[in-house]
């Protein structure tokens, strides 16, 4: 059993146990973050920003399909076997939204082919950002 000779000694272990709770907490925020990436769609007037975990073999198409279902963002990816390229359109609701509107990909800051997504690996922690210009 613990006993507490004055007052001051009682304040500086709840000053051990608040950092060390504190410091508990920063680490399993952290580890859980570890394996996530970062995805961002700039619609030129607002950004959405989502995040989510990197599973195996994840591409960039994955984590924006992700995105999207998640976020209700109304772009629309299909895959052109012949010609083995991604396409970007918009619901039909949102069809204004990238009318006239050129898409550029980014990855960590490095431009992207955006009609190679589709096999364009990431990894954790990676930033994917969507710009409609």
């Amino acid at each position: 059993m613990f006993k507490f000779i004055d007052g001051s000694s009682k304040t500086a272990v709840q000053i051990i146990v608040l950092v060390a709770f504190i410091g508990a907490i920063f680490l399993v925020g952290s580890s859980s973050r570890s394996n996530e990436a970062e995805v961002s769609i700039d619609f030129g007037d607002r950004v959405r920003v989502f995040q989510g975990e990197v599973t195996e073999n994840m591409t960039i198409l994955d984590a924006l399909t992700a995105a999207v279902v998640a976020g209700d963002v109304p772009l629309l990816f299909s895959i052109d076997t012949a010609k083995d390229v991604t396409q970007v359109t918009a619901s039909p609701s949102a069809a204004e939204l990238i009318e006239a509107k050129k898409i550029q990909f980014y990855v960590n800051g490095s431009l992207i082919n955006g009609a190679k997504i589709h096999q364009t690996p990431i990894r954790p922690k990676d930033k994917i950002v969507v710009k409609l210009l």
